[in-house]
């Protein structure tokens, strides 16, 4: 048996390290492997922000039950909207609610209660991409 030299042995450490590639692939993976849980007990189950360093990675897992009381189906994002629409002055109802900024037309999708500038999270519809923006900007 040889001596391993330092270069080959660097090399396989760092293979072993976790990327942001790798983690990307895992929450894609993650969503698929939980989708027979989803379904069975009427729950999304998500992932937040994931910390990693090259040999470990954390993140939160959050539950949340799909189907209310009253037996209709709600999403993540509509129950967590409805948690916080009061807050901002705003109703349940208003959930995807359409307005227009800036020549183009938003949905109202959201809130950062710790943002005090930008606490409205709108969906933009020509790209689907989430802005933040002040609460003056939305009029529903």
């Amino acid at each position: 048996m040889g001596v391993v030299p330092l270069s080959r042995l660097t090399f396989k450490l760092l293979k072993m390290a976790f990327t942001r590639t790798e983690l990307s692939s895992f929450r894609t993976d993650f969503a698929s492997a939980v989708a027979k849980l989803e379904k069975q007990y009427k729950v999304e189950i998500g992932i937040g922000n994931i910390s990693y360093t090259e040999q470990s990675f954390t993140s939160k897992l959050k539950v949340t039950k799909t189907v209310t009381s009253t037996g209709k189906k709600t999403s993540m994002a509509q129950v967590e909207f409805n948690n916080l629409c009061v807050r901002f002055g705003f109703t349940p109802k208003d959930f995807k609610k359409k307005f227009s900024y800036n020549g183009s037309e938003f949905e109202l999708t959201g809130f950062k209660p710790r943002s005090p500038k930008f606490p409205i999270i709108a969906t933009k519809i020509s790209d689907g991409k989430s802005y933040k923006l002040p609460k003056r900007f939305v009029t529903l």
